[in-house]
């Protein structure tokens, strides 16, 4: 998996849940990780609410 940007990203969002984990999550998958490894990836390492919605989930799994 590649380095998208140098340096150190940070991501927020009101409750740091669903948005910043789904941004996470993308981050990842450009980086080349599958959707579905990337969304546990960021449940594990972040927090267990991230991608807390279904609507943020199929949005991350279609990105195929």
């Amino acid at each position: 998996m590649g380095i998208l940007a140098p340096g150190i990203t940070v991501f927020a969002c009101v409750g740091g849940h669903g948005r910043t984990g789904t941004a996470l999550a993308v981050m990842l998958i450009a980086a080349g990780m599958a959707p579905e490894d990337a969304i546990a990836y960021v449940r594990q390492k972040h927090c267990r609410s991230a991608t807390e919605t279904p609507g943020q989930t199929q949005y991350l799994l279609h990105l195929r």
